[in-house]
């Protein structure tokens, strides 16, 4: 199958498309594009390279689904208990939340399946899908108001949203490795989220303590004077 670029074949010769090797000139990090390029793999039939869903994957979907879950969780962690959170024993956990727990578990297990089985645009959909998961449980459990009105409460949701960033930097490197190592070190966790057996430890097991980094912007949200821009000169 094919990667088209605008409703037409990618010419070297025609200059259409986007070139590999332009794409340092463009100021984005390796990761804005191997993101899109992930939707875009034609493991079943064509795919078109477009720009205004180059942007609004970037910005909708990137940064509005997992980056926004990832930095409202560490946010919060970071403004309101200092950057550390703990829950001392997994019996204070009532029955919905580990219910939670539960499809976090059985939603990254899927996603190590489609991974094994190469089926790329899959497993980043899955991914989406469970990082969409702790948005809609976010904002269920209204924790920014949780966090001010019941402080002990509200440090038990996130350990919990904390235990999913960590799925989610994981389950996300192989498709982001720069921005997957930052989220990792902003977790505060040691060595390299790419490790050899990160993915089998996500599976099975739940940290009851964290101690963050302080959160910073990993992506800029992409505009139309820049996509004209990244038109010139890619």
């Amino acid at each position: 199958q094919f990667l088209n670029y605008e409703g037409r074949k990618i010419s070297k010769r025609k200059n259409w498309g986007v070139f590999c090797e332009k794409l340092p000139q463009s100021g984005l990090d390796a990761d804005y594009w191997r993101f899109y390029l992930s939707f875009l793999i034609p493991e079943t039939s064509d795919a078109d390279f477009k720009w205004l869903e180059f942007k609004e994957k970037i910005n909708n979907v990137l940064i509005g689904n997992i980056i926004n879950f990832f930095h409202r969780s560490t946010s919060l962690v970071f403004n309101y208990y200092q950057g550390k959170v703990r829950i001392k024993n997994l019996k204070e956990l009532k029955k919905e939340e580990k219910q939670f727990i539960k499809k976090i578990k059985e939603k990254t297990k899927k996603i190590d399946y489609l991974m094994e089985k190469v089926e790329i645009r899959e497993a980043l959909k899955e991914i989406l899908s469970l990082s969409s998961l702790g948005n809609q449980y976010f904002d269920q459990k209204k924790v920014w108001k949780l966090v001010k009105e019941n402080k002990k409460e509200g440090e038990k949701f996130l350990v919990i949203f904390l235990n999913l960033c960590r799925n989610l930097t994981v389950l996300i490197s192989p498709f982001l490795p720069t921005t997957g190592q930052k989220m990792w070190q902003k977790l505060g966790l040691k060595g390299r989220v790419d490790q050899e057996g990160n993915l089998k430890t996500i599976e099975k097991t739940f940290l009851k303590s964290f101690s963050i980094l302080r959160p910073e912007p990993l992506f800029q949200r992409l505009d139309d004077r820049l996509i004209e821009f990244l038109k010139k000169t890619t």
